[in-house]
């Protein structure tokens, strides 16, 4: 790059040096400097599509193309609605950021672009709703594997805490009694449904129609495989769960009937986790979307023009611009810190297969489909859960290896202290208990001399996250903080430093900020520096200590 600025240099006039050195800038920029090399755009943009494959495309290209569909204002106040009402039920700022992460992770830039999120979700649940059914073709394993039905219960509640009750061998009296009324309803009952339904009352009896159901379910396991025992129109025995007895019955196997259940659409999206995305390249196709065969296909070497909607066309340069704007370390510390796992592995010889295999075992026997469970926690694939169980075990026992060499340095670097927290009825208390902190009176002094309703020993450590912003400052200043609530006050008040070693060892094991400052070091040891000012702005959000 250099080399061809000079050959400019030698035969161009400024004005046309000034517009090629611009022009080279804006395509060459470095992104970050790591372990003595220079990564720009381009090597940032392999990289990403090394570890992500394509679907960063495809996410950035959906977004778009949802972001350019028109909606009534109906709608419109709708979702404004929702967006109020999601920021009022997560009002602290450790809520908000969860929600900025989330976002950020699914292609929008926090919670600027929430609801322009809200609005494409809804485009998007619309296109799925309507095209499932002409897409999915798989109906016949689907309903030998999940076996939907529909479903309606009645429940004779548990006359026992929870515990008891399961270990019971027979029912109580009062059970028996209530379950006898059940009986007699069904026996003479002309419809099912509505008898069990109208058998709920205050003394113990619930009846409810749950309407879709399938293996998959999030209900009790004795419940599901009482469900699944019977046929169209049948009604089970009494089926025993920890909520107390049910009788179940199966209004309907039908599959055209149960399709016109939204639950069923919901459920065959997690049976086949590739059907969301074929639906949607095909409405997009079908409403103008043109798609490179690079991207459709796969291919390794991507096409110039990547995709286009209404006439506008995207290249790399473009799908580049959007991920640089969303990685708030994610991707980049997230591929660095890979890096850093597989020497550490490497190094010392790890091998964790086994421990691998019996997380996954763990998994597989979890009680619910293996796919689904995939799915739901993010992973790609099985390969994608053993690399994250692999990563993980890794660093735990490279983490547990090293504490003891390095524990004088990581108690002055966590500054650990003890923590001690006392709940009280009011503010009053608070405010006197204080001013006895303040006064250096001692724990068991405190305790004796207030009435207090609970009390916790911690140990608290430099920038603790799990305490709100207001007590963290009040104590690091203090020594002291309070939190009022509307029916009681909490107390924070720090004890003596911690001396014990044992004790300092578990607390600093069990934090996950000792795992990650480990690959933070091991990352900032080896040169790394961020160039790139949308990236180096990103990161200050999440991951400041890489930019000092």
């Amino acid at each position: 790059m250099q080399n061809k600025k000079k050959g400019i240099i030698v035969i161009a006039s400024v004005v046309v040096i000034a517009i090629v050195a611009w022009s080279l800038a804006g395509k060459s920029t470095l992104v970050y400097s790591f372990d003595g090399k220079d990564y720009d755009r381009e090597d940032y943009y392999e990289q990403m599509k090394e570890h992500y494959g394509k679907n960063f495309i495809y996410q950035f290209m959906e977004k778009e193309y949802l972001s350019g569909l028109d909606v009534d204002e109906a709608i419109k106040s709708s979702i404004a609605n929702q967006e109020a009402s999601l920021l009022e039920q997560n009002s602290s700022e450790e809520d908000q950021d969860m929600i900025g992460i989330t976002l950020r992770a699914m292609g929008y830039n926090g919670l600027d672009e929430l609801n322009l999120f809200l609005t494409n979700q809804y485009h998007k649940s619309a296109i799925l709703q309507d095209n499932v059914l002409k897409v999915f073709d798989d109906l016949e394993n689907f309903q030998k594997e999940m076996q939907p039905r529909i479903v309606t219960h009645v429940l004779v509640q548990a006359q026992r805490e929870s515990n008891e009750h399961m270990n019971s061998d027979a029912p109580l009296d009062a059970e028996i009694a209530l379950m006898g009324e059940v009986d007699a309803a069904l026996d003479k009952a002309d419809n099912v449904t509505k008898t069990m339904i109208d058998l709920s009352s205050d003394n113990g009896i619930i009846g409810e129609s749950l309407g879709y159901m399938d293996n998959s379910s999030q209900l009790v396991e004795s419940f599901i495989k009482g469900a699944q025992n019977l046929n169209e129109d049948e009604i089970s025995e009494w089926v025993k769960s920890e909520f107390g007895y049910h009788r179940i019955y199966v209004e309907s196997t039908n599959i055209e009937t149960i399709k016109e259940y939204p639950e069923f659409k919901e459920s065959v999206f997690g049976y086949d986790s590739s059907l969301e995305k074929e639906i949607m390249i095909k409405h997009m196709q079908s409403d103008g979307v043109e798609i490179s065969d690079s991207l459709l296909k796969d291919d390794e070497v991507d096409a110039d023009i990547l995709f286009k909607i209404s006439n506008k066309t995207y290249d790399k340069e473009d799908v580049l611009d959007e991920i640089l704007k969303l990685d708030y370390g994610q991707f980049l510390i997230g591929d660095l810190e890979q890096i850093m796992l597989e020497e550490i592995k490497n190094e010392k010889n790890y091998d964790v297969s086994a421990e691998v295999d019996q997380e996954v075992k763990n998994f597989e026997n979890a009680g619910l489909d293996f796919e689904m469970m995939l799915a739901y926690y993010g992973f790609r694939d099985e390969a994608h859960l053993r690399e994250n169980l692999e990563s993980a075990l890794v660093l735990d026992k490279y983490a547990n290896e090293i504490i003891d060499e390095k524990l004088e340095s990581l108690l002055e670097r966590y500054e650990l202290q003890k923590l001690y927290l006392f709940q009280v009825e009011s503010e009053d208390i608070a405010k006197d208990i204080e001013t006895y902190v303040k006064n250096d009176y001692e724990v068991d002094e405190i305790k004796n001399e207030f009435d207090i309703l609970d009390s916790v020993e911690l140990v608290y450590y430099k920038g603790m996250s799990d305490l709100p912003d207001s007590v963290l400052s009040d104590l690091n200043e203090h020594k002291v903080a309070l939190d009022i609530q509307e029916n009681y006050a909490l107390v924070f008040a720090f004890g003596e430093e911690v001396i014990d070693e044992k004790e300092a060892k578990d607390v600093i094991l069990n934090h996950t900020s000792f795992r990650d400052d480990i690959l933070k070091d091991m990352i900032l040891d080896r040169g790394f520096k961020v160039h790139n000012k949308t990236l180096k702005k990103n990161l200050s959000v999440d991951y400041q200590d890489y930019l000092n």
